[in-house]
């Protein structure tokens, strides 16, 4: 069985030694829950970053990823990634996307835009997904930051939130899943969708053959306001007003550790519960990025 140290050796023998696009990288694995550090921080140009990966408590090693990238001051690149608990090889997935999506971002290439690049590298994620663990498969939600906009990409159940100071959530991408789209037409409501015994079944995603991109529409990302970015370990676990009413204001590192624990503490009580159906909370892996822009 692979240990965390063994995975921490491998990720150093992947992370890409030539970087001439990307300014600062970080390639993010799962931690075990019970002996977590604290939320990681950085601040990068006009952005503060915050970010958890922890394995769930029901099992040891976690199926979850992410990577982070700034491109000089005023750009930045990050993704939440979640292999398929239910499909072959679901950490190898997510370690092995977070990778390719790091590599491929950090080649040189005539394309135009980041939200191109990004888009490449998610593409180039699943052709390795399919070529190498041929079965598996993982979701995927990002945002591509430029100076003051945001435009977001994702491909199944993970989420990109756009949040405002004011407390509004401004933008949140749609599950590719029969429980999301069912919320997102209006046949159910949060509440419902947020206990339903299939709401671990999605419709897309990396390892899918018929893989597809989702892109956000292109927003302005306002002195104040906070992207979120997030597997379903996060969004199955608390209703979009809570996460809002955590990350709204004070400081990040304080409000991402609000939202942590409060994650944290509904995936126990589901594992303590006697009932399994129609309770808000489940055990899993959760990753989030909270990205805020608090400067010009």
């Amino acid at each position: 069985m692979e240990t965390a140290a063994d995975f921490a050796v491998w990720r150093e023998a992947q992370r890409p030694r030539a970087d001439p696009t990307m300014s600062w990288t970080e390639i993010i694995f799962p931690e075990p829950c019970a002996v977590a550090a604290p939320v990681k921080q950085a601040t990068l140009g006009p952005f503060e970053v915050c970010w958890v990966c922890l394995s769930s408590p029901a099992r040891a090693d976690g199926e979850d990823s992410a990577f982070l990238g700034a491109e000089g001051e005023q750009g930045l690149i990050g993704f939440a990634i979640d292999g398929m608990g239910g499909m072959a090889s679901g950490a190898k997935v997510a370690r092995l996307s977070a990778t390719t999506i790091a590599e491929e971002l950090a080649r040189p290439t005539d394309l135009g835009s980041p939200i191109q690049r990004a888009i490449r590298a998610v593409r180039q994620a699943h052709a390795q997904v399919l070529e190498r663990y041929p079965g598996g498969g993982a979701t995927i939600a990002g945002a591509v930051i430029c100076g003051d906009r945001v435009q977001t990409l994702h491909s199944g159940d993970a989420e990109v939130m756009i949040l405002a100071s004011d407390g509004t959530c401004r933008y949140r991408t749609p599950a590719h899943s029969p429980v999301g789209r069912a919320l997102q037409r209006g046949l159910i409501e949060e509440e419902q969708a947020l206990a339903h015994p299939e709401r671990h079944l999605v419709s897309n995603g990396l390892g899918v053959a018929s893989m597809s991109v989702h892109l956000g529409p292109r927003m302005d990302l306002r002195r104040g306001d906070t992207a979120l970015i997030a597997t379903d370990g996060v969004t199955d676990n608390v209703r979009q007003s809570e996460v809002v009413d955590c990350l709204r204001s004070g400081p990040l590192p304080a409000a991402t550790a609000r939202l942590t624990d409060l994650c944290s503490e509904r995936m126990r009580r589901s594992m303590t519960s006697r009932s399994r159906s129609h309770q808000l909370g489940k055990a899993d892996d959760m990753t989030l990025l909270a990205i805020r822009r608090t400067g010009r």
